[in-house]
């Protein structure tokens, strides 16, 4: 992160895309540079800058199993319910990526509706998702 705080501190675009309109932050939030995530925050980085797919930030990170920069993002107001043209959400793309369990659980802590993400989750059949399901199945249960 010294790298780019450097950079920033010389005037640095902290919104200046690539050609597929991925930004700075959406780059760090892909590799799970969590360090570079929030300095780039800290310098304005617009949380919801979407690439030429619609996807933001915190879709790269969820889509990458990176824990740290999903609650980095969640903190800096990012929306878990933002829309790919493909119809994706960042919750959604966490319960079908994430085989750990970690980074579906930070995105369904911000979650107002996690009926999606719990079928996404169910349909893959991510062995770390078995306790949170019979949970919600549970609660599910519970309105009928």
């Amino acid at each position: 992160d010294a790298c780019v705080r450097l950079l920033l501190g010389a005037g640095a675009n902290v919104e200046a895309a690539l050609k597929d309109d991925t930004t700075p932050l959406y780059t760090a939030c892909a590799h799970g540079h969590v360090a570079c995530v929030r300095a780039l925050l800290d310098a304005g980085g617009n949380v919801e800058a979407a690439d030429h797919f619609g996807a933001t930030p915190l879709f790269a990170a969820c889509e990458n199993e990176h824990a740290g920069c999903i609650h980095a993002l969640l903190e800096a107001g990012a929306k878990i319910h933002a829309l790919t043209k493909d119809g994706e959400t960042p919750l959604s793309v966490a319960a079908q990526r994430d085989h750990h369990g970690e980074a579906w659980r930070r995105a369904l802590e911000h979650s107002d509706d996690s009926t999606r993400a719990l079928l996404c989750a169910g349909a893959h059949r991510h062995p770390s998702m078995h306790p949170i399901l019979g949970h919600a199945a549970a609660a599910a249960s519970a309105w009928f």
